[in-house]
């Protein structure tokens, strides 16, 4: 026998190695399904962070408002603390869609 000469040995019509078509497809199937899972999830979170984004910005503006006092009126009222009278403004801003920030500041 020449040794540069293959042979196939025959193993009766059974296959023992590599991936069939639809082996391959229902694994493709599989990473589909996934990937458009996660993008689903993605943009969800993007939503969210978008709508948190805003809010917390609302948030800053409104609390920098206050802590000027510009174009926020108040209350006029008087509390007391461990029998200290403390008069004050009690200042409500609103922000966000339903949020509302509530802030005493003393008087002078």
């Amino acid at each position: 026998m020449p040794e540069n000469t293959l042979y196939l040995k025959e193993s009766g019509g059974t296959r023992s190695s590599g991936f069939s078509l639809v082996e391959v497809l229902i694994a493709l199937l599989i990473v589909i399904i996934s990937v458009v899972s996660l993008l689903s999830f993605l943009t969800l979170s993007l939503e969210v962070n978008s709508s948190s984004t805003k809010i917390a910005e609302s948030l800053l503006v409104e609390a920098g408002e206050l802590e000027i006092g510009q174009n926020i009126t108040g209350d006029e009222l008087t509390i007391s603390v461990g029998g200290v009278n403390v008069s004050g403004r009690l200042l409500e801003t609103e922000y966000g869609k339903s949020k509302r920030l509530i802030e005493f500041v003393r008087s002078k």
